[in-house]
């Protein structure tokens, strides 16, 4: 009685030498795509100051950035917590604005409607554009105090 054995494999071509370097791959690849569509690193922060007005009430002003080279966010929305003594949230506020362009920044104006309102929380920042099906999450990341 004889016994066939199939040849050995020719050298180096190992199966799963090609499955690791094809998931070595398309793990490269998706993380490409991750920072290049990673909104966060897309509208920054310049400034955000809060003061008060004549009327006593608390305003908090500042500008975000668009700074892409090539997308225009269609809309841009903050939501701000208002936030008084012992660090309680006693209310929310938005801003939004449209047409965010390259390069361009915007000035948002949010003002309490309380007058305890010590503090504002940038506790959200959401980008539209055109081919995104959804709002994305943009720029803060974690929630940041201006007093």
């Amino acid at each position: 009685m004889t016994t066939e054995h199939a040849p050995p494999p020719a050298r180096g071509s190992s199966p799963w030498k090609w499955l690791a370097a094809v998931v070595v791959l398309v793990a490269l690849l998706a993380f490409g795509v991750m920072l290049a569509a990673d909104p966060a690193r897309n509208v920054v922060l310049e400034t955000a100051r809060v003061s008060t007005d004549p009327v006593g009430q608390r305003v908090l002003t500042g500008t975000f950035r668009n700074a892409t080279s090539n997308r225009t966010y269609d809309r841009v929305r903050l939501d701000v917590e208002l936030i008084a003594a012992g660090d309680s949230v006693v209310g929310t506020m938005s801003a939004v604005t449209s047409n965010l362009t390259p390069g361009k920044s915007w000035r948002f104006t949010i003002p309490a409607p309380q007058k305890d309102v010590l503090r504002f929380r940038l506790a959200k920042l959401t980008c539209e554009s055109r081919g995104s099906t959804s709002a994305r999450l943009c720029s803060i990341g974690t929630a940041r105090l201006v007093e």
